[in-house]
């Protein structure tokens, strides 16, 4: 084997690492604590290789009754799976699995910016964004070996994930983030504001500037906040476009 040395202390660039020192047109990702089914590799090759898939992912399906992921871990999987489900219309059932297969084309096209465990959430979206197709297969999922220790913290590394997820939103889905603020804002100005005109149409004077400066300001916001919606949603288009290309070329040899 050949074992690669990382400085930096992180998951994510852990595989930062291997996608820039490793040369291959398939890819293995998975965490080597002796709980993932190694012989469903093979089956996961063939998968990514015959449907010409970017990401194969192994969710993980206990082998025994009782779920060796603990209660927490398993509950903050399923809500940051959720999240994802209702920000990026994905279906992704098990989006913290270490389990995963890449194309070359994958691999050399992603833009790898984090360096913890919401390395999971990048690759996920990364997909959904190079529409590059993905699968999931389920996989048994063992105990961890007798003094392995799990690195994730249920709480912090969970906040961070979300948090990441939540940011990926306002960065990948500027137009929807921006322009809901924006929507929101002008139906606050409208509301503010229509006593005001019915007053005016009914006496010809308007008694409360204060607010009727708080609703054409709130509107004025409104407006802008859907402005840069649209500004940031064409710069995200062209950044978009520019992965793809990297995905196409990604997928050729130097």
């Amino acid at each position: 084997a050949l074992v690669l040395h990382e400085p930096k202390q992180g998951k994510g660039y852990a595989v930062r690492r291997l996608f820039q020192a490793v040369e291959a047109d398939y890819y293995a990702m998975l965490d080597g604590d002796a709980t993932y089914e190694l012989a469903k590799l093979p089956l996961l090759f063939q998968q990514a290789q015959t449907a010409h898939l970017g990401m194969v992912v192994g969710t993980r399906v206990a082998v025994v009754t009782e779920d060796y992921r603990r209660p927490i871990h398993k509950l903050g999987n399923w809500a940051l799976s959720a999240m994802l489900r209702q920000l990026f219309q994905a279906k992704f059932t098990d989006l913290l699995s270490g389990y995963r297969i890449f194309n070359r084309a994958f691999v050399k096209s992603f833009p790898i910016n984090t360096g913890g465990f919401t390395i999971e959430s990048a690759l996920a979206v990364h997909a959904l964004q190079l529409g590059c197709g993905w699968a999931e297969t389920p996989t048994a999922y063992r105990e961890r070996p007798t003094g392995s220790v799990s690195k994730l913290s249920t709480w912090r590394d969970g906040w961070q994930i979300a948090c990441y997820i939540a940011g990926l939103f306002i960065t990948e889905r500027p137009l929807m983030f921006w322009g809901s603020l924006g929507t929101g804002l002008i139906i606050l100005s409208t509301f503010l504001f229509t006593p005001i005109l019915l007053n005016y149409l009914e006496t010809g004077f308007v008694p409360r500037f204060p607010t009727l400066m708080v609703a054409v300001s709130t509107a004025i916001m409104g407006c802008l906040f859907g402005l840069i919606g649209l500004v940031l949603q064409a710069i995200g288009n062209i950044k978009r476009e520019a992965r793809q290309l990297a995905f196409l070329r990604g997928g050729q040899h130097a």
